[in-house]
């Protein structure tokens, strides 16, 4: 039969086990929270995306002409529509989120041909 000083001992580390199980689910939950926020934002970055190469993809249809008036940057939508001319027939479209106007999204070159 055990003594009464032993039974101290064992309800201790029975109190000390479960300390130990309820923390590591207490983190468990927090990563499981942690890990459901980063799937959200990714998400949202990934629609982002889809949504500036649909943009993109309209813009890259331009003409010449239509470029030409497009030249520097104005807002469309959520986004900042960057056109520059490096070079005679070349146009340099580039999206910036409205958010943050430093960061480049997307950035195509598209030719276009001299109309005589």
């Amino acid at each position: 039969m055990p003594g009464r000083d032993e039974r101290g001992v064992i309800l201790l580390d029975a109190l000390l086990a479960l300390a130990i199980l309820a923390s590591a689910v207490v983190a468990l939950v927090g990563l499981g929270a942690s890990a459901r926020g980063e799937l959200w934002r990714a998400r949202a970055a990934e629609r982002e995306v889809t949504d500036a190469h649909r943009l993109l993809g309209a813009l890259s249809l331009l003409t010449r002409t239509e470029y030409d008036q497009r030249l520097g940057v104005r807002s469309i939508g959520p986004y900042l529509v960057e056109v520059m001319r490096p070079e005679r027939g070349l146009y340099r479209v580039t999206l910036h989120p409205v958010a943050t106007p430093a960061t480049e999204l997307l950035t195509t070159v598209v030719y276009r041909e001299d109309t005589p």
